[in-house]
């Protein structure tokens, strides 16, 4: 993380993700466009929606943990 000087004098919190992504695998299936995601429901009348925050997070796998930007104690590594 780097503290930059804005051009206004104030200060920005900047973080250099370059060497994450050089190590990070591009994900093989990409995200819809969400005009699609959009006409796919219509006509619909139920709609469901799974919140994980809820309940329980998806636990992280061992081998990908170290992998992340960013770590927090309930993680481990």
């Amino acid at each position: 993380m780097v503290l930059l000087t804005k051009k206004d004098e104030g200060q920005r919190l900047c973080v250099d993700y370059r060497k994450v992504n050089a190590l990070t695998v591009p994900c093989a299936y990409l995200l819809p466009r969400i005009d699609d995601s959009l006409n796919a429901l219509s006509g619909t009348k139920w709609f469901s929606t799974l919140d994980l925050a809820a309940n329980r997070q998806v636990p992280m796998d061992p081998y990908s943990s170290p992998r992340t930007p960013f770590r927090h104690h309930l993680w481990p590594i």
